[in-house]
């Protein structure tokens, strides 16, 4: 097994798990009163505040909520340790979420018993779930989709140092062909794709015909955050591709696509399944 990326020690002197575990209770006891609005919107900037302490310093944290308040765009560098590299994140938008679930709350800490060697990344978003996965397993190659332009062009600035990323602005899908991307307001992370409806069109590319492009014959793991599109993609004819992919990291999005992850449960009947931190569904082929 490769060493992990280094991360801070919740429990060292002068660490966050106090205010972790404040926020948290916090969090829980305010969505239990629906009534409070205004503290709903404070308890997201306290949240926003935490992320961004965390990983650029309290100083810049505040200054990076002011210019959020006074409606600023840009771009920000964050020199994060468990990356070891800088990545870029714009400023007011969902950026400081994903940064935070993964490398704050390391959503895709997986338990693989061994070490991959080919990473699909589909919904990669801004690139660093890629760079995440690019620290923990240094001997992989990562194939790196996303389907939206704004995203993707900070995700090339985001990979551009790291080789063995490659970035494709695709979007995986049941076949191949051409699919539309969707902006439904719930911010850059939850762009959606549909085959007839939207505004900017897409390559989508099957799992089989990716592969064939790479020239593999398997994929060690592929992570899913593909807001729904899941639901398309584990229907009949999955099994076509899924006995080439020996783990599975997914987010389900059943609030966009009813039975989502009973599609993929349903799929994936010889994988063991299990959760990793708040969203993500492990799944890994048995025997």
């Amino acid at each position: 097994m490769s060493s992990r990326p280094r991360v801070r020690d919740a429990n060292a002197p002068g660490s966050w798990a106090k205010e972790h575990q404040l926020l948290a209770r916090l969090r829980a006891e305010i969505n239990a009163r629906p009534s409070l609005g205004f503290a709903r919107t404070m308890m997201r900037v306290a949240v926003r505040y935490y992320r961004y302490a965390r990983l650029c310093g309290r100083t810049r944290a505040i200054s990076y909520l002011l210019a959020e308040h006074r409606g600023t765009s840009g771009l920000v560098c964050v020199n994060d340790p468990v990356l070891g590299v800088p990545i870029r994140l714009r400023i007011g938008s969902t950026d400081i979420n994903v940064a935070g679930k993964i490398l704050l709350e390391r959503e895709y800490d997986l338990p693989l018993s061994y070490d991959p060697l080919v990473i699909v990344d589909a919904g990669a978003y801004t690139g660093i779930s890629s760079l995440w996965f690019a620290a923990r397993y240094p001997n992989a190659t990562i194939v790196s989709l996303e389907p939206a332009t704004s995203n993707f062009q900070v995700l090339l600035l985001n990979v551009a140092h790291e080789r063995r990323v490659i970035p494709l602005r695709e979007a995986l899908w049941p076949s191949d062909g051409t699919i539309y991307v969707t902006d439904n307001s719930y911010g850059a992370w939850a762009y959606r794709v549909s085959r007839h409806t939207g505004n900017t069109p897409v390559m989508a590319t099957s799992i089989p015909t990716l592969m064939q492009r790479l020239g593999v014959d398997r994929i060690d793991l592929l992570k899913l955050d593909i807001e729904g599109a899941e639901h398309d993609l584990f229907q009949d004819g999955a099994q076509e591709w899924l006995t080439s992919v020996h783990a599975i990291a997914i987010e389900t999005h059943d609030g966009f696509r009813t039975g989502s992850r009973a599609a993929v449960l349903r799929a994936c009947v010889d994988f063991s399944a299990t959760f990793v931190g708040n969203e993500t569904l492990f799944l890994q082929r048995q025997g």
